[in-house]
């Protein structure tokens, strides 16, 4: 299988507040171009968003613990990947 799926996102943690929650926001691009309309979710979770026209996305008030994240988008491999907010 030949996927040309160059994936460049950055993930953001931090905590707010005194709250044991965080944040994950990023840039999701393909061959250096923005991906609009991928969905990025938190599996096993009511968290879940789309990228907007530039490739951006965020999930807010995520509860500390370890998530399973998955990029999807029609056409192209679905990534998975373990995350860890602290």
């Amino acid at each position: 299988m030949k996927y040309l799926f160059l994936l460049l996102t950055i993930f953001a943690f931090s905590t707010l507040f005194s709250q044991n929650t965080a944040s994950i926001s990023g840039r999701i691009t393909v061959e250096n171009k923005e991906m609009q309309q991928a969905t990025i979710e938190i599996l096993k979770t009511k968290y879940k968003t789309q990228t907007d026209s530039l490739g951006i996305y965020k999930i807010d008030n995520i509860p500390a613990g370890n998530y399973k994240f998955q990029i999807s988008s029609l056409g192209l491999k679905t990534i998975s990947k373990n995350i860890i907010l602290k």
